[in-house]
């Protein structure tokens, strides 16, 4: 999808789709709201599991990962000369994320014109603090690991609700840049759209594309909507309402449709 030509030059977008809670209650959005039980709905109602059993490792979820794909985002970063800038929103532990930085990081400085002086960035956001807290635990650990002595200071993980725009935009600004190279949303978009509903979902999405130069998603289908509430009906737990939904099936194509009307292309997917 080509840019439309604006009084000032549009930043170009490119697209591979694929696969602190203290504010008072009336202040929260759903999402969070949600959070609020989350020790008796075990993760199956946020996404915020601690059983492995629906955590696949972060092996198998980068095996996953269109080829080239980290290659692609580090050469238009590369091209445009900002430095390199990535947020993953649903963070979890941190395994993920710390995968995603590693291979896209490898990437830019496997660019011939890649310039070391500039800046790099990255964070790690999720709505469970003590995720939050394991992960930055398995940064240090990680680290130390590799003979570092502390934590990779391009690397940060944050607690707080990402369905809420101030801070998830407080997130991205503290970046250093208007946009980011990448935000990744792995199997964190039913959560968001169950709780957001259709429209505030959507607004979600569309800004997360305007603070973007490369979006990687892996939305969840239907079936896992319905899925969730059948585990939290087993459970005892009240089930989500999602009668205010559209049509739930084919729901990744219209995520991705909803990316690709940001003026973004589809750049890389996986089979």
């Amino acid at each position: 999808v080509e840019e439309e030509e604006e009084e000032e030059e549009a930043d170009e977008n490119d697209s591979f789709v694929m696969i602190d809670n203290t504010h008072p209650a009336s202040e929260l959005t759903p999402h969070a709201r949600a959070m609020s039980t989350s020790a008796l709905d075990q993760g199956h109602r946020v996404g915020n599991f601690s059983n492995p059993e629906f955590n696949p490792s972060a092996k198998e979820r980068m095996s996953h990962i269109p080829d080239g794909a980290f290659e692609l985002v580090a050469a238009a970063a590369i091209e445009k000369g900002n430095g390199l800038s990535y947020v993953d929103v649903g963070c979890s532990s941190g395994e993920l994320t710390m995968d995603l930085w590693a291979k896209l990081e490898e990437a830019y400085d496997g660019g011939v014109s890649a310039a070391p002086g500039l800046r790099r960035a990255a964070v790690g956001v999720d709505i469970d603090a003590a995720l939050v807290d394991q992960a930055r635990t398995r940064s240090l650990a990680h680290d130390l690991s590799v003979g570092f002595a502390s934590r990779d200071p391009t690397l940060t993980f944050l607690a707080g609700d990402a369905a809420s725009l101030p801070f998830l935009s407080s997130a991205l600004d503290g970046l250093g840049s208007p946009r980011a190279t990448l935000v990744s949303v792995l199997s964190t978009t039913m959560w968001l759209h169950m709780h957001l509903g259709d429209e505030g979902f959507y607004l979600w999405l569309n800004y997360v594309c305007s603070r973007a130069d490369h979006v990687l998603v892996e939305p969840q289908p239907w079936r896992c909507y319905l899925a969730a509430n059948e585990l939290l009906r087993e459970m005892g737990r009240p089930e989500v309402d999602l009668s205010g939904l559209e049509e739930l099936e084919g729901v990744e194509g219209r995520i991705e449709e909803a990316i690709l009307t940001c003026n973004f292309q589809k750049v890389a997917g996986a089979e």
